[in-house]
C-alpha cells in the first residue's frame, strides 16, 4: 500500500475547545485587581493536527462542538489553516467546551474544565469518518475521548477502522485526573489506548499517573505486552527519548535528544501536543518513498540517524511555540522555525 494511495497523512479525533488564559496585559480602564482571559483555540488532537497541517501534512480533524459562537471560532481556525473540517459535528446538547489556564513562572499550567457536559463529550462517527478513516496513513487520539460512553464508542471505532485499513495509531494518555470519575476507569481507558496504538507519547505527569516504577521498568513492561513499536518520552526542557524494541538483539534500545536551545517559555499550553505533530509531520515526510502499512512500520522506523533527527526537529519546533500564548496559536510557520534557528 504506497503512500500516495491515501487521502490524509494524518486524521485526529477528540477535544476541541477554547483555551482561557490569563493575560498579562491589563486593559487600562480594568480593575487591577481583575484577571484578564484571552480565548485560545485549543484541545490536544487539534493542536496535533494544526502544527501538522501547518508543517505541510494533508489533514483532517473529528469533533464536535457546540451550535454557538465558539464553535464557529473553532471550525473557522481549523479551516483558515485548511484542515479539512466537514467531520466535526454542531451539538445543541451542551455548550462548546471551554478550559481555563494558570500559568506559573515558568510558563507551566494547570487546566479546570467547563466540560458538565461539553460539545466534545457527543463525538460520534458517520460513514464520511468511516470513509476517510479508511483513507489515512496516520490516525491520532487520546484519553479525553475515552472519558464518556459516546465519545469512547466513537474512539474506539475511529481506531479499529483506521488499524484494518493500515493506518499506523498514535496514542497519547494526555491524563487529567480531575475529569475522570475513577482512577480505576482512567486506568482501564488509557490501557486500552496503550494496547491498541503503534506509537505512544509519554510525558513526566502521564507516567506519575499510571505507575510508580521506574519510567524505563514501565516502558520495557509496555513492549513485553502489547504490540506498540515506538515510545516518544519528553520531558520539557531536558529533550526527549524514543524507544523502540530492537527485535534482532532482543532487548529495548532508545535515542535521546537533549534541548541545545535555551527557551524562556511564556507558555507551555500544547507544547506536548505540537511535539507529537511536529515528530509526525518529520516521520510523514521522511517517509514518502518508504512503505507505510502499519504492519511494515516497525522496519522503517528503526534507524538511529532518522529518529534523532526527528526527535530533534520535534523538541525545537515545540520549544519555539512555547513564546507564543495558546496551543493553536502558537504553532509557528516554518518559515518562523528557520529564521529562530537559522535553518
Amino acid at each position: 500500500m504506497s503512500k500516495m494511495s491515501k487521502k490524509y497523512d494524518l486524521i485526529t479525533l477528540g477535544e476541541l475547545l477554547i483555551d482561557f488564559t490569563i493575560s498579562n496585559e491589563i486593559k487600562e480602564n480594568a480593575n487591577p485587581e481583575t484577571e484578564i482571559y484571552a480565548a485560545n483555540p485549543g484541545g490536544a488532537p487539534a493542536n496535533v493536527v494544526a502544527c501538522a497541517q501547518k508543517l505541510g501534512l494533508s489533514t483532517a480533524f473529528i469533533g464536535s462542538v457546540g451550535a454557538d459562537h465558539f464553535g464557529e471560532v473553532l471550525i473557522n481556525t481549523l479551516q483558515t489553516i485548511n484542515i479539512d473540517t466537514f467531520l466535526i459535528q454542531k451539538t445543541e446538547e451542551a455548550f462548546t467546551t471551554l478550559a481555563f489556564v494558570s500559568l506559573d513562572q515558568n510558563g507551566d499550567r494547570e487546566f479546570s474544565f467547563a466540560r458538565k457536559p461539553g460539545a466534545d463529550m457527543f463525538i460520534s462517527l458517520n460513514e464520511d469518518s468511516k470513509n476517510a478513516l479508511s483513507n489515512t496513513n496516520f490516525f491520532h487520539f487520546g484519553s479525553i475521548s475515552l472519558i464518556t460512553e459516546q465519545s469512547r464508542e466513537a474512539t474506539k471505532l475511529a481506531v479499529k477502522t483506521a488499524k484494518d485499513n493500515g493506518a499506523v495509531i498514535s496514542f497519547d494518555p494526555n491524563i487529567r485526573l480531575d475529569l475522570w470519575d475513577s482512577q480505576k476507569n482512567l486506568l482501564d481507558q488509557v490501557h486500552w489506548g496503550l494496547k491498541n496504538a503503534d506509537i505512544i507519547k509519554l510525558s513526566d505527569d502521564d507516567l506519575n499517573c499510571l505507575t510508580d516504577i521506574l519510567p524505563e521498568n514501565f516502558i520495557r513492561d509496555l513492549f513485553s505486552h502489547t504490540d506498540i513499536k515506538l515510545i516518544l518520552y519528553t520531558s520539557g526542557k531536558e529533550g526527549s527519548k524514543a524507544y523502540y524494541y530492537d527485535q534482532v538483539t532482543n532487548d529495548l534500545r532508545f535515542v535521546f535528544r537533549k534541548n541545545e536551545f535555551e527557551i524562556n517559555a511564556v507558555d507551555t499550553t500544547g507544547a506536548g501536543d505540537i511535539f507529537t505533530g511536529a515528530f509526525l509531520s518529520s516521520l510523514n515526510l521522511d517517509q514518502y518513498n518508504k512503505t507505510t502499512n502499519r504492519e511494515n512500520f516497525q522496519e522503517w522506523i528503526l534507524d538511529f540517524k532518522d529518529l534523532e533527527n526527528h526527535l530533534d526537529f520535534a523538541n525545537k519546533f515545540a520549544g519555539l511555540s512555547t513564546l507564543k500564548h495558546g496551543g493553536i496559536p502558537s504553532i509557528p510557520s516554518s518559515e518562523e522555525f528557520n529564521e529562530f534557528y537559522n535553518v
